[in-house]
């Protein structure tokens, strides 16, 4: 793509990442580079997860960078003997070396007894909070011990 001489073109497109595929967003190409058109927001698909840009940006070398958070909430879920369920914000970024980032900030909520109800958190549950890097097929762990289970997995995508 030229870097030289002034020109600003509009548009739509998608962008695939890998295995990864952004959603259909309004695009503007211009001289620095692919971005988005002011006032436009895509979704770049982890699984079921969308992940809104906040920025995005493509450069005449090449580069590739856009950064976007989203918030999660697992719900209850059974495991051996407690309930579990992880709130939090995922944030996903690039590197300029084309790396994406996913973290997630999270609170994590356990419960001895009866399945609470959707969207209940019982007063007396457990809770900690924390933050964690996310696999690349949208796994999280959390450490902790509690009735029978020594560690907690969660799929976001």
């Amino acid at each position: 793509m030229p870097t030289s001489g002034s020109y600003s073109l509009s548009g739509s497109g998608s962008i695939k990442f890998g295995i990864f595929i952004t959603d259909t967003f309004k695009l503007r190409l211009s001289r620095t580079g692919l971005s988005l058109e002011p006032n436009s927001a895509g979704n770049l698909n982890f699984g079921v997860l969308d992940v809104p840009f906040a920025t995005f940006g493509l450069g005449s070398s090449g580069t590739t960078s856009f950064n976007g958070s989203k918030s999660v909430d697992s719900g209850w879920l059974g495991f051996i003997g407690v309930w579990a369920r992880l709130k939090g914000t995922v944030s996903v970024s690039s590197s300029a070396n084309g790396t994406i980032t996913a973290n997630l900030g999270y609170d994590f909520y356990y419960w001895v007894g009866f399945q609470p109800g959707v969207g209940e958190i019982p007063a007396t549950n457990q809770h900690i909070g924390g933050s964690g890097d996310i696999d690349s097929d949208g796994k999280i762990s959390v450490n902790a011990s509690q009735g029978g289970q020594n560690g907690f997995n969660f799929r976001l995508w």
